[in-house]
């Protein structure tokens, strides 16, 4: 009984703490309320923003049981009658121009009658209409958004098809997993020879009717189950939030662990009144509890409001259509317990710690005896090393072993960092005697009360190396999609149309330019001619078509005189190799120019019996003008009216093709930082105010108000600048074991402007906000107040208990 009296005492002790100190309770909510918004936001965009399985079919198969390929003449008569009664469409697509005065893009259309999109349609779920409606005869179109922009067109107005001539756009269409690509929607049985052709089919019994199928030697597509999500996707996530849940608990740890240690005497003051030190321990986890849930609650909510926010943005970062915002409510409680029981498990050290100190030691302030900074260092390097160990082991294993080894090697290597960090201030402190007077100040304090900025420091490391882990990986993932060559330099321009030489010349007179040339293929006969490597001649080329080049079109193309001359390529055309004494052709290089990879002289064409025409995916060769300048939009958009004067002339730039790079990683990365630069605000204001009573010391001895200022800016500076340099390793560490094991050949791309911000830019920003706060808070006497209570606050629990 005396016990539950004394525990319901301590437990009062604990929440009149709370209430004295409201400023020092919030940053610990904050602390506790990051990762959970971080969770709960995260997932709830992830799930918004993951193709379903049946989304990704629906792309292909639409509303449909089955899919037939046919071949491009075949009519799907035969299979109609091999399956009486079934419920069938027929889809044609294919590539086609499209041109509006000025403008000219190559788009995919598609050949499929309204109903067919309807909910009740086979084809719905393969384009759905936005705006206006499905083409009703063969006079209408209806575009997707990319494609209406790039042409300058919105609905009513008239564009011209590639072979078909003018039609009238009468609605918008999307692919919902693809937004990116220019499509066009025809009526069915317009004039155009489409590269794909195939028979959507609704059956009664699917597995019977594919059998029957195969059987009759068709290829089919059918609805498959979910095999689950890939892999290495999984993993990452796994990793990234295991890794995150760690890192939270290192944040709750050091937000507990600095409110302790300056509790110190109240604590050893509780205990010499007969305090039982069980009681003690909970009533410091009841008030950790409180203000877990508190944290929880309010992270919860910030991440739900966060993710409303973003979420009409979505589509425009994902490039596909995603959807209303899905909350999973187990995710939304999965949150809130383990922000409560993370940060119960990450308070009960700091709390088992300080009421394990003897009353003597406690009650006089003084600093416990802690290890020195060499076992602190060996021990952290120790457990680094345990942790690459570890993602070797995962990188080299099956994939049963690569996710537990790799979080695990990750976790260790993060722990180890932040063991550093004690041993790191202590060392550093040592060396501060030729820093000026407010950093040496400073890194001294920083490494007298290390076991107080330790925690600190590990905070940060915790809330920036998620950061640096997302930006290795966006800046691989980048690099890898970035390897395929643009379409055109950022210096050139492409005229397509038939008065395509006349404006290139007329553009190439307007602006200075280093080419004007058309771009030209190799034809033998009506075949377009191709170029097959031989292995032994010239291992790992590619093959490709021939460009016809002269002097004109290597400036154009942006090649100098100078060519690697190869011979011995067989060259194709049509059905199998040519009958020609070949002469010797040139190795153009990554030409970003619909991949010319290899050219033969103009001169040289007679003698070969080849001849010149348009190269693939043009009907007319178009001409390349190289200017003197990277093409901007304003450029881009002078060259374009004054093609308009020429009917059916186009022209187009790089600038506005877009860029492979993927966006919504992007956004992902920028939250990130934001987020940790939230951690890095909360940890140092936290460290500030628990360091209230040192700076008092300073005044005392008359210290300015500005050499106040700028001691404690340096200080949370200092703090800042020491965890975002721990934080670049052990971001690095869990990256390095995701590159080992994923299934693309992702190339390691060192993140240098997004390191750069993180090493310069944070800690500098924490600087300046510091100094302002601090200048727009001047009170010396504030502190003076604060002990006060603070003496006072200690003398009436310790009769309470």
């Amino acid at each position: 009984m005396s016990f539950l009296c004394s525990l319901r005492a301590l437990v009062r002790v604990e929440l009149r703490e709370l209430r004295r100190h409201p400023s020092r309770a919030l940053l610990v909510m904050g602390l506790v309320a990051i990762p959970v918004a971080a969770l709960v936001g995260g997932s709830a965009l992830q799930r918004t923003t993951a193709a379903t399985h049946e989304e990704l079919q629906s792309q292909s198969l639409g509303a449909a049981d089955l899919r037939v390929d046919l071949r491009t003449a075949e009519s799907p008569g035969g299979i109609r009658a091999l399956l009486p009664g079934a419920q069938s469409a027929l889809l044609e697509q294919g590539m086609v121009a499209v041109t509006a005065p000025g403008r000219r893009m190559r788009a995919l259309f598609t050949q499929l009658s309204g109903p067919e999109l309807e909910p009740a349609g086979l084809g719905h779920g393969l384009l759905l209409l936005r705006e206006g409606s499905a083409p009703s005869s063969l006079g209408e179109v209806a575009l997707s958004p990319v494609l209406l922009a790039g042409l300058g067109l919105a609905i009513g107005d008239e564009v011209d098809v590639e072979t078909l001539g003018p039609r009238h756009v009468c609605g918008v269409i999307v692919d919902p997993e693809d937004l990116s690509t220019p499509r066009v929607l025809l009526h069915p049985g317009a004039a155009l020879e489409p590269r794909s052709r195939a028979l959507l089919l609704n059956v009664t019994d699917p597995t019977a009717a594919a059998a029957r199928l195969e059987q009759a030697g068709y290829r089919i597509q059918a609805r498959e189950p979910d095999p689950g999500s890939d892999g290495f996707e999984d993993l990452a996530l796994f990793v990234i939030g295991g890794l995150g849940f760690v890192e939270a608990a290192l944040m709750i740890a050091a937000a507990f662990a600095v409110g302790l240690r300056r509790r110190q005497r109240e604590l050893g003051l509780l205990g010499s009144t007969g305090a039982p030190i069980a009681g003690m321990r909970i009533a410091l986890l009841v008030s950790a509890a409180l203000l877990a849930g508190l944290g929880s609650a309010l992270g919860a909510m910030v991440g739900w409001l966060a993710a409303l926010g973003l979420h009409p943005f979505l589509d425009d970062w994902t490039g596909r259509i995603n959807g209303a915002l899905e909350v999973a409510g187990l995710h939304l409680a999965g949150a809130l317990l383990l922000g409560i029981g993370t940060s119960l498990v990450a308070a009960s050290l700091p709390a088992r710690s300080a009421t394990r100190l003897p009353i003597r030691v406690a009650l006089s302030g003084q600093r416990p005896v802690s290890s020195s900074s060499r076992l602190w260092i060996i021990g952290g390097l120790g457990t680094v090393a345990a942790g690459l160990a570890l993602l070797i082991l995962g990188g080299g294993s099956g994939s049963m072993l690569a996710g537990p080894s790799i979080l695990g090697g990750s976790v260790l290597g993060v722990l180890g960092l932040g063991a550093l960090a004690p041993g790191l201030l202590e060392l550093l402190a040592r060396g501060a005697s030729r820093l000026p007077l407010a950093w040496r100040l400073a890194v001294r304090d920083a490494g007298r009360y290390r076991a107080r900025n330790g925690p600190v420091v590990a905070a940060v490391l915790a809330g920036m190396s998620v950061s640096v882990l997302l930006a290795s990986m966006v800046t691989s993932i980048e690099g890898f999609v970035g390897n395929r060559p643009p379409e055109l330099r950022s210096d050139q321009l492409r005229v397509e149309g038939p008065a395509g030489e006349e404006v290139a010349r007329l553009i190439a007179q307007r602006w200075p330019s280093q080419g004007v040339a058309p771009l030209m293929a190799a034809y033998a006969g009506d075949v377009r001619v191709t170029v097959v490597p031989a292995p032994e001649v010239a291992e790992g080329l590619p093959r490709g078509w021939l460009a016809v080049v002269d002097e004109q079109s290597l400036r154009a193309l942006g090649l100098g005189p100078e060519v690697d001359a190869l011979s011995g390529l067989e060259l194709h055309g049509g059905e199998g190799p040519l009958a020609l004494s070949t002469a010797p052709l040139e190795l153009l290089g990554d030409v970003p120019v619909r991949s010319p990879r290899y050219g033969v002289h103009a001169d040289s064409l007679s003698s070969l019996g080849l001849q010149a025409g348009a190269p693939p995916g043009s009907a007319l060769s178009p001409w390349l003008v190289r200017v003197q300048t990277t093409v901007d939009k304003s450029l881009l958009g002078q060259a374009q009216d004054l093609a308009a004067e020429f009917p059916g002339t186009s022209v187009t730039a790089q600038v506005a093709l877009g860029s492979p790079s993927p966006a919504f990683l992007r956004v992902v990365l920028l939250i990130s930082f934001l987020t940790g630069l939230v951690v890095i605000a909360i940890a140092t204001s936290l460290s500030s105010v628990e360091s209230a009573s040192d700076r008092e010391v300073l005044r005392t001895v008359g210290a300015t108000p500005a050499m106040m200022r700028a001691h404690l800016a340096v200080r949370s500076a200092y703090l800042a600048l020491l965890g975002c340099v721990l934080a670049v390793p052990a971001g690095m560490i869990p990256a390095w074991g995701l590159f080992s094991i994923a299934d693309a050949p992702l190339p390691f791309h060192m993140p240098w402007v997004e390191l750069a911000w993180v090493l310069i830019a944070f800690p500098g920003l924490t600087y300046a906000l510091t100094w302002l706060l601090a200048w727009r808070n001047p009170d010396p006497s504030a502190a003076s107040r604060r002990e006060r209570r603070a003496a006072q606050a200690i003398s009436g629990p310790s009769r309470a208990a």
